[in-house]
């Protein structure tokens, strides 16, 4: 993992982890957001947040499992969205319809085929659950986007870069998890923004 050793005004060197940071970003992020939702009528399903922060947590243990111990950015993914989803459901505003119940069996079944993989088949089995169950959220921005988030999925996405440049390794479990967090992070920067029209709201 790449580290950064600054000199501090206390005489010393001090050294900063970049993956750690990176990894811990989305959780940091998603706490100011989660407040912006309480306030706001932003349009986002509970029923991706839910599945997000189940799956997210299963990642981050089957990448452990198969050997990558620098797991900060599922983690931190992990906290994020299981404090969204709380916001989300104390505002009492959410539906389950149709497609909430075909990604989320859809998810279900890719996690089945997680106990019958090796750890390193797992992390990718979880990565496929997590596209599945963000399909209802795609759905809702692809119908009704919002330009004043496009900051959030902008963040998580560089957070993802730095994650996918110090991993350890070229590997299932140490890349796989960063990679699809740069490539779902910049779509969803791009159907926020895609409606946008000069100039770009304010954070």
């Amino acid at each position: 993992m790449y580290r950064l050793n600054l000199v501090t005004n206390l005489g010393g060197p001090m050294e900063i982890n970049l993956g750690v940071i990176a990894g811990l970003t989305p959780s940091i992020v998603l706490i100011p957001f989660g407040i912006k939702l309480l306030k706001s009528n932003t349009p986002m399903n509970v029923a991706t947040w839910l599945m997000w922060g189940v799956l997210s947590f299963v990642i981050t243990l089957s990448m452990f499992a198969a050997g990558n111990k620098d797991i900060w950015l599922s983690a931190g993914f992990t906290l994020g969205s299981v404090f969204i989803s709380i916001i989300l459901l104390s505002k009492g505003k959410w539906s389950w319809g149709y497609v909430e119940t075909i990604c989320a069996v859809g998810a279900a079944v890719a996690m089945l085929l997680r106990y019958y993989s090796a750890p390193k088949g797992a992390v990718i089995a979880c990565i496929i659950a997590m596209w599945l169950a963000s399909i209802p959220l795609l759905c809702d921005l692809w119908k009704q986007p919002d330009p004043t988030t496009w900051w959030v999925w902008a963040i998580i996405t560089i957070a993802a870069v730095v994650t996918l440049i110090t991993a350890k390794a070229w590997t299932i479990q140490d890349r796989a998890f960063p990679v699809s967090s740069i490539i779902f992070n910049t779509l969803l920067v791009v159907l926020n923004l895609r409606a946008v029209e000069k100039p770009i709201p304010a954070l």
